[in-house]
């Protein structure tokens, strides 16, 4: 099958998305059923290892389309900083909706949300009853406002709906997917003619 450029980006796209979910899928549960501080740190320890995992995977994934579409496309002499930057970010998009989606569906027909909610409740409770032990400063009464504030409107919050949560989930992730990809179109950018010749 011939080579495109859509089927390249939605395909690099759903597995980026597949990588930022497991790492979501996996504090989930971390989160729900590991209860204690230690347990959100290993959660947290996971989630940073799989994220950097994905800005690796998605540099890779820029410099194979950065080579494919030079070498494919006869007329493509160059691939510049602005056409990395803008498939980073299109590929961010498209990882967010299917990270986003599958998060909410795996939240709301496997764990549910109700529990997994009581779960962050109780997270942030023993941060509050951890900070008041310690010693009185500025900063952990600040902390200890934030947390109080949380832990309310935690409280009260309804399910979000799959519109909302994939919506609020994706612009995140987009959001991200710009910063890193101002750094990897820096070390994408090629010539057809560089390409050519470390092909030879």
């Amino acid at each position: 099958m011939r080579y495109t450029i859509i089927n390249d980006i939605l395909t690099k796209g759903a597995l980026l998305g597949c990588v930022l979910l497991l790492s979501r899928i996996a504090e989930v549960l971390m989160i729900t059923y590991a209860q204690g501080l230690v347990w959100l740190f290993c959660a947290s320890i996971i989630s940073i290892l799989l994220t950097l995992f994905y800005a690796y995977l998605t540099y890779l994934y820029t410099r194979h389309f950065a080579d494919v579409t030079l070498s494919e496309y006869e007329g493509l002499t160059r691939f510049t900083y602005g056409n990395g930057l803008a498939f980073v970010a299109v590929v961010s998009l498209l990882a967010g909706v299917v990270a986003s989606l599958g998060e909410w569906l795996f939240i709301h027909y496997v764990i549910g949300f109700n529990e997994f909610n009581t779960a962050n409740i109780s997270l942030l409770e023993e941060m509050y009853s951890i900070l008041q032990t310690g010693v009185s400063s500025e900063f952990t009464e600040t902390l200890n406002l934030a947390i109080s504030q949380s832990i309310i409107l935690m409280q009260q919050q309804d399910e979000p709906a799959i519109i909302e949560s994939v919506l609020y989930g994706s612009w995140n992730t987009f959001s991200w997917g710009i910063l890193l990809g101002l750094i990897i179109a820096a070390f994408t950018r090629r010539t057809a003619n560089r390409t050519e010749n470390s092909n030879e």
